[in-house]
């Protein structure tokens, strides 16, 4: 009985052990056609933003095969090295855009290399240099990507960018160098402080302001690099009020004050009265904002509650001092869970004071507040004033309280509600009131929830996205970020669940995207899930194979 019950277990082993080393196959096979897919395809693109992709690769192939991430990293660097050496009608600074990420990439997966190969793009930068500002953004940039490997080298690129100006991002450079070494921070910090002092630059103080008092996961800079900036601006505002005719010009310099006159309170007490008197000097010459924003500051009696900032806002012509009323009278009610007098407010806003808002920022601010008034209803079990909430909502933007709706309920215990929102935004999107890249990045996030819930309909949801994707890139022939479908992503990451609801529909629908571009982004994030789903299938085969071993019977 013993050795019938171990050769039962040992074939019923084997069965399965076939079952998983096919289904092993079958992913090994996908994520070699979605690589073959990405590398021919990006041929297709400029050679830096090549280089971009096949860093990416190796990234994603890291863990699963080195040797494999390897090659990709080696064409990667390579090819990057080439191509900001080659002299082609190919803007410098769009090639260090793409360097800069690619060397972010490779800092993460081989510091060694990344070091060398920033050494080097700074050599041909400095060789190519003609004292633009670009070289000084360039330098910086590249900086920030190997900083937190390298923080000497770090240090070294931010001095090399001031030979060349103000660098617009160098403030972030200096805060993420604080965190790795402190000494050469506040060295790089002094540096620019005397360059900003040499040409009395409002902008760059600005960012220095920003962290030279922020304090994130303990780190802070010194006492000395505090006071010095407060010294800075002290200047400032004294060679702003020492003539007159100047002072419109230069005291722009006062919305940098007045949020820090209490710091010269606690830093540099003697020159506390000199300064608020000097600030004074600047209301007349100054904005209604600026002047209303530094009232407040300095002790001026202004609107408190809600209704006193509507008030104040509807009363105001000042565009800036309008727009800061309204927010804080959101803010105001947003404390005390008003929603519907926040979605009241708005609604009731006229055109003008919209377009002074922002309508991109109204439209935010619209879609969520009613994603929550409509949320409060519907755990009150009141549904008829949750589809009142959704009604009243533009058609526009009424997809994104959708989204907000159904991410904060559950597929399963809530599943009518949840389907029923789906099949409404579903519908919206293809209303004329929505763009269509609007339309294209909210199809590819619709698909992705009809998965948890419709699985089979997510083919066709997917083939909705690109039909959009195809119609965003037709209007959008320069790939200009503001008209992109997904402008802040590198690739848009899709589950690989896509690829076992119809594999050769999705395939023949990433097939149909026009753009390379595109295609690639897609291709990018089905792969990085598809190997995540081929790493836990090897898994599965190694344990059984193990578990198989453990039953064998001794030869």
């Amino acid at each position: 009985m013993l050795s019938i019950f171990l050769l039962f277990s040992s074939v019923l082993c084997q069965k399965q052990e076939t079952k998983n080393t096919r289904e092993l196959l079958i992913w090994q096979q996908r994520v070699d056609e979605l690589t073959n897919g990405i590398f021919n395809d990006s041929k297709s693109v400029d050679d830096s933003e090549r280089t971009f992709y096949l860093a990416l690769l190796a990234k994603m192939w890291w863990k699963v095969d080195s040797a494999e991430a390897h090659r990709f990293l080696k064409k990667a660097s390579d090819l990057m090295l080439r191509d900001v050496e080659l002299d082609d009608t190919i803007d410098l600074s769009k090639k260090i855009k793409y360097s800069q990420k690619t060397l972010q990439i490779i800092a993460s997966l081989d510091e060694q290399l990344s070091q060398s190969l920033t050494e080097k793009i700074a050599k041909i930068l400095e060789t190519k240099g003609n004292g633009d500002k670009a070289n000084a953004d360039s330098f910086v940039m590249i900086g920030l990507q190997i900083v937190e490997k390298n923080p000497q080298l770090g240090y070294a690129l931010g001095v090399k960018s001031l030979n060349y100006g103000y660098a617009e991002r160098l403030h972030a450079l200096i805060l993420k160098l604080n965190f790795k070494d402190s000494i050469l921070a506040e060295g790089l910090f002094q540096l620019a402080l005397a360059a900003v002092r040499r040409n009395f630059g409002y902008q760059s103080a600005g960012g220095l302001g920003i962290i030279v008092f922020e304090v994130r996961d303990g780190k802070t800079f010194s006492d000395t690099a505090r006071r010095s900036y407060l010294e800075l601006l002290a200047e400032m505002i004294s060679a702003a009020t020492l003539s007159e005719p100047d002072r419109a010009t230069r005291c722009e310099i006062l919305p940098l004050l007045t949020e820090r006159l209490d710091k010269f309170d606690e830093y540099l007490p003697n020159l506390a009265l000199t300064v608020r008197q000097q600030v004074q000097l600047c209301l007349p010459f100054v904005t209604g904002y600026t002047a209303g924003i530094t009232k407040a500051e300095t002790g001026d009696n202004g609107p408190q509650t809600a209704d006193e900032f509507i008030r104040a806002a509807r009363d105001t012509n000042d565009r800036g001092l309008k727009v800061h009323y309204f927010h804080r009278a959101i803010e105001k009610l947003n404390d005390m869970k008003k929603f519907e007098d926040i979605v009241s407010l708005l609604d009731d806003m006229t055109e003008d004071e919209r377009n002074f808002i922002r309508n991109d920022i109204w439209e935010e601010f619209r879609a969520d507040y009613a994603s929550k008034l409509a949320l409060v209803y519907f755990e009150n079990k009141d549904l008829p004033a949750v589809y009142r909430v959704i009604d009243r909502t533009p058609k526009r933007i009424r997809p994104y309280t959708r989204f907000r709706i159904a991410y904060k309920i559950s597929p399963v215990k809530d599943r009518g509600f949840y389907l029923e929102n789906l099949e409404g935004i579903r519908k919206e999107l293809d209303s004329i009131e929505v763009n269509a890249k609007d339309a294209a990045s909210n199809y590819l996030t619709l698909a992705g929830l009809y998965l948890k819930i419709q699985p089979t309909e997510s083919e066709s949801i997917f083939r909705n996205a690109v039909k959009y994707i195809n119609k965003t890139d037709d209007e959008n022939p320069d790939f200009l970020p503001e008209k992109d479908w997904a402008p802040l992503q590198d690739y848009e990451s899709l589950s690989s669940e896509l690829l076992e609801t119809d594999e050769s529909s999705i395939q023949g629908s990433l097939k149909t995207i026009s753009s390379r571009r595109s295609r690639i982004r897609l291709k990018l994030g089905l792969l990085e899930s598809t190997l995540q789903r081929l790493e836990k299938v090897k898994k599965d085969v190694e344990l059984e194979k193990k578990v198989l071993r453990t039953r064998m019977p001794n030869q």
